[in-house]
This record gives structure tokens, C-alpha cells and sequence, in this order.
């Protein structure tokens, strides 16, 4: 009787980079010009959360400490057709067209489901204009600058997740205990969607961070912390 012997191979894993001291924000800055392509990260961000002035005792003391997953250097334009395409099969599948059919009945017809799905055109920036690659000289997906003052210059993200997320006073860097969270959100204005204008069921989140906002980045294999 034959021995029957199971080999297995083990998963190889890539290994992580040193961590990176970016110094200033001019590093940072060289850094992200330096990426290329749409690219998952995780970024830590410090920001002060936008409140109304009247009677607040909260005002100007708030910062709001985050974790996030995102997607830098992405196109706008694209995520949000992609996600129109993604509710049209929804929509088709709650009319009880399954996928096997509606790819049968495409196939058919020679074309696909993004060829009845209009296209999204975005809006222009409220107050800010993607800034110039140096390097290459076409404009950045991922540094925007702020139209009254190029020097202000922000990391465009497509936020896909929050991991950790807490409001703590500037002064002390207390946490906020939940009565206090409370309390400070009824002097914070309402927060509006973008979905209606995407033409989407949820919201692709698009968000601007100042460079000084910045603490810390993630992305291929390296961990960039920001001092």
C-alpha cells in the first residue's frame, strides 16, 4: 500500500518597509507627488470639526482624532460611474432579473449595462484646483490647492472606512466623554450628502485634508509618520 504523502506551501508575505520621519510638509508633499495610480492607504488625521459661534463653549477647543481607510489618486469621475453601474445591477436584480441573465441578455445585445447608465460629470471644486505634477506636469489626482492661496495645498481622499474616530479638547487632549459628545453636537451644523448629485444610493465620499492635518500614512508597505 502506497504512503500517500501531502506537501503544502506555505504563503509568502510580503514584509513590511522601516517606518519613514517625514519632517516637514514639504516632504510629505515630495511624497505623495511621488505616487502613481490609484493606491489603498490608511491615514491619521488631527482636524477641527466645523460648529456654530453663537453661545458655543466648545468653539475653538475641538479636535476630532481619526483612522482612516482610503484610496488616494483615484478618478472621481470613475469610482461614482462605477458605482451607478454597480446600482443599476442592484436595481435590475430587485426586479428579479438575476446577473446570469442580465450578462446573457448584454452579451446578446453586444453592449454592457454601463452603456445604459449615464455618465457622471462633477461638479468644479467649491474653493480649490488640483495642483500641477512637478515631476510629470499634469495635474495631481491626489494634491489639490486652495484657489485664493496655492500654497495651501490638501490630500484628496476617497474615504472607504473609518477605524477609529474620537473628539478630544485641544487644550487638555482629554477625550470627550459621550455626555460632553452630546452636549458639542448640538452647536454642529447638520451634515449634507453628496449622493443626490452622484446619482448614487450611497454617498463616494470625498474628502480634503489639509497637509498639516496630517499625522500619519500607510500605503505600500510603508508607514510614514509626519512630526
Amino acid at each position: 500500500m502506497k504512503t500517500i504523502t501531502k506537501t503544502t506551501t506555505k504563503k509568502t508575505t510580503k514584509k513590511e518597509n522601516p517606518p519613514v520621519v517625514i519632517t516637514d510638509q514639504n516632504g510629505l508633499l515630495a511624497m505623495l507627488f511621488r505616487n502613481r495610480g490609484a493606491t489603498f492607504a490608511q491615514i491619521e488625521t488631527v482636524t477641527e470639526p466645523k460648529m456654530n459661534k453663537r453661545n458655543n463653549p466648545y468653539l475653538d477647543n475641538i479636535e476630532i482624532v481619526a483612522n482612516r481607510n482610503v484610496m488616494i489618486g483615484m478618478s472621481y469621475e470613475n469610482v461614482v460611474n462605477n458605482a451607478r453601474v454597480k446600482d443599476a445591477i442592484k436595481d435590475a436584480e430587485l426586479e428579479g432579473i438575476d446577473k446570469e441573465t442580465l450578462n446573457s441578455v448584454m452579451e446578446f445585445l453586444g453592449t454592457s449595462v454601463a452603456d445604459f447608465v449615464e455618465d457622471f460629470t462633477p461638479k468644479k471644486h467649491r474653493w480649490a484646483d488640483h495642483s500641477v505634477d512637478p515631476e510629470t506636469g499634469k495635474l495631481s489626482r491626489i494634491i489639490v490647492e486652495k484657489r485664493s492661496d496655492v500654497s495651501c495645498k490638501y490630500v484628496q481622499v476617497w474615504v472607504l472606512g473609518t477605524k477609529d474616530y474620537s473628539y478630544r479638547f485641544k487644550d487638555s487632549k482629554n477625550t470627550l466623554n459621550e455626555q460632553e459628545i452630546e452636549i458639542m453636537k448640538d452647536f454642529m451644523p447638520k451634515k449634507s450628502s453628496n449622493k443626490e448629485h452622484q446619482g448614487l444610493k450611497k454617498e463616494v465620499k470625498i474628502r480634503d485634508y489639509s497637509l498639516g492635518s496630517i499625522k500619519g500614512i500607510k500605503m505600500n508597505k510603508t508607514q510614514y509618520f509626519i512630526r
